[in-house]
């Protein structure tokens, strides 16, 4: 299947460690309706109309951007730029599809990649850096808003046995 031919529902979410090892992120996040599933009650609310479907293949095509581009600088004038669409666009896609914001769902994307890596045997400040982090107290904050334990922690609880 050629890239622009894939989903969201069968794209994959890979991350590919220094090692050379390709990590394949949980099924559950694959797309962001699943995403927001995991967050509200009512996901089926968020699920896309037919008659929504160009808003939700643009929404598709930038979470796409985003799981390639994780490393980079990503900013919501960026997307806008790449996709030509406004800002204010992308802002409701996000809300209205994902009951989040643009910024909380790339947090949320990195930090799961961050995690697998970290699991994989990644170094910690090399994993925040694969995933877009360019100062480790800041991802180090992320990190443990996110799971409730900093990078550290959670290294040393997966390698307890």
């Amino acid at each position: 299947m050629s890239k622009e031919n894939q989903t969201a529902e069968n794209r994959p979410f890979i991350v590919v460690a220094p090692n050379g090892q390709t990590l394949y992120l949980s099924d559950e996040y694959k797309n962001p309706e699943n995403w927001a599933a995991k967050k509200t009650e009512n996901a089926t609310m968020l699920m896309a109309r037919p008659q929504d479907s160009r808003k939700q293949d643009l929404l598709n095509q930038i979470c796409a951007y985003i799981d390639e581009n994780l490393s980079q600088r990503l900013t919501l004038r960026r997307i806008s730029a790449q996709f030509q669409v406004s800002v204010s666009t992308i802002t409701q896609l996000f809300q209205r599809r994902t009951n989040g914001t643009f910024h909380q769902y790339l947090t949320h994307r990195r930090m799961e990649a961050a995690r697998e890596l970290i699991r994989c045997g990644t170094a910690i400040e090399e994993a925040g850096r694969m995933v877009g982090y360019t100062d480790h107290s800041t991802f180090y904050r992320a990190f443990r808003q996110t799971f409730g334990a900093s990078p550290r922690e959670y290294r040393r609880e997966i390698m307890t046995p």
